[in-house]
């Protein structure tokens, strides 16, 4: 029980993305009073409070603008939280209090799965069944987690990781778009060739953000799937080699190549990787959802074409993994007065009702969704910024997901590698020391959260 204890905690210190549909009431005035009242038979409607971190100008406003119009006897009210540990924290509060929430949005399936956990998400299977609502048929056959034999979320959002590419920069240098296919490898030789300049000048090849994310799990993950610091027998993974071959690499990048932004300028100034990029000092960058700020030429004016591939596989012609996949987890509170309504309006945005969240870099997991619409919605009306054929295969790519099924002392691992990456990038201790520390550093946290 203690540790189980230990472990909610822990989760509501995971950072997550959570993003939710907002919403107005769709105006006032005596006629459309009269309106609504003639619609609800008289009745106040019922209203919606629907959780998210998403700006409401980022699509969720217009999406709940428009369920309001059409259902005047449901009303939807946004309530918006930062996405960050203390926002996560004020929504958990409300979850765990049973007031103010009947819908909510997460990404982290970590975090999700702790909420499951504590018994504040509602399964959703006798509204699946009575209404026939065929996850499988709508979003991909086994995209949707099934946890404890229960479903406890329709997916929205399929996050295809990837990475930008100065496609213009490429054509200078005589270099072709790399397969999709591609290698981890083949980021680290194409960002030697892209980096040029020194100083105030000089543009990297390529920009992690160290800052929001850690190069060692990104590349962890695409090879060995969610639970990649975990061995089969719930010890630690950091003895396998493929973590070798993740310092080697990064190691050869920041030292040798000098083709990544430093870890230690990353860390310290946090720069917006979509900003460098736009502003030309770095060829690529990882994050392909940053592709939403392409088209903003008054924030980031500029000239040059860019191309999106999908997350590097490390191992060529190794099949990899291209992240959690489906998100936006719409989940019902086991607290709502309103899981009827809720379910409703679940069911609609899913699908139909999502258009306007995919000019914000958001691309829809309901299977009937055009592709060609999400490339026109992201290109808008510059399409000449784009390599189209490139962001249409990116849309239309058939991926591996993958879910996480093992927990134990997670977030303390996220943390014990980040130490330790610390110490071997910016202290020169050596690999071997490094993969040594975190082994027996981390079975002994795994030890710790089992007591």
């Amino acid at each position: 029980m203690k540790a189980r204890q230990k472990m909610g905690s822990v989760a509501l210190l995971c950072l997550s993305v959570l993003l939710a549909a907002t919403g107005c009431s769709g105006g006032s005035g005596q006629g459309k009073e009269a309106n609504r009242s003639s619609a609800t038979g008289g009745k106040e409607p019922v209203k919606l409070k629907i959780w998210g971190g998403t700006p409401e100008e980022n699509g969720p406003a217009k999406a709940v603008e428009n369920w309001n119009k059409a259902h005047p006897d449901v009303q939807a009210e946004y309530v918006r939280f930062v996405n960050d540990s203390a926002g996560n924290t004020k929504l958990d509060t409300a979850l765990y209090s049973g007031k103010d929430v009947d819908i909510f949005i997460g990404y982290d399936p970590n975090l999700r799965n702790k909420r499951i956990e504590a018994g504040v998400v509602e399964p959703l299977d006798p509204f699946l069944a009575k209404d026939a609502f065929n996850l499988d048929e709508l979003f991909g056959k086994g995209n949707t987690e099934v946890i404890n034999g229960k479903i406890y979320y329709v997916p929205a959002q399929k996050a295809i990781d990837g990475i930008l590419i100065n496609k213009t920069a490429l054509d200078e240098i005589g270099e072709p778009l790399p397969p999709v296919d591609w290698t981890w490898e083949d980021v680290a030789n194409l960002a030697k060739k892209l980096t040029k300049g020194e100083g105030a000048n000089k543009r990297y090849g390529f920009l992690f953000d160290y800052a929001k994310a850690s190069f060692g799990n990104t590349l962890a993950l695409s090879q060995q799937g969610a639970d990649f610091l975990y061995h089969a027998d719930g010890t630690s993974a950091f003895d396998d080699p493929i973590w070798k071959q993740i310092f080697a690499l990064q190691e050869r990048m920041e030292k040798i190549d000098k083709s990544i932004m430093p870890y230690g300028d990353v860390v310290a100034s946090k720069p917006a990787p979509d900003q460098e990029f736009l502003k030309g000092k770095a060829a690529m960058i990882w994050g392909a959802f940053l592709i939403r700020s392409v088209k903003d030429l008054e924030k980031y004016p500029h000239n040059f074409v860019t191309a999106v591939l999908p997350t590097p596989h490390m191992t060529q012609g190794q099949p990899g993994y291209n992240g959690f996949g489906m998100q936006d987890f719409l989940a019902i509170s086991t607290n709502s007065q309103h899981k009827q309504e809720a379910w409703e309006f679940i069911k609609w945005y899913s699908t139909d009702g999502y258009e306007p969240m995919v000019p914000f870099g958001r691309v829809p997991s309901w299977k009937k969704f055009d592709v060609n619409t999400v490339v026109e919605a992201t290109a808008g009306k510059n399409k000449e910024l784009f390599d189209l054929p490139s962001l249409k295969a990116y849309y239309s790519g058939d991926y591996r997901f993958t879910f996480p099924k093992n927990n134990t002392a997670r977030p303390e691992l996220g943390t014990l590698l980040k130490e330790e990456t610390e110490k071997f990038i910016l202290n020169n201790q050596s690999m071997d020391i490094t993969l040594a520390n975190l082994k027996k550093r981390a079975d002994e946290l795994i030890k710790a959260a089992r007591k």
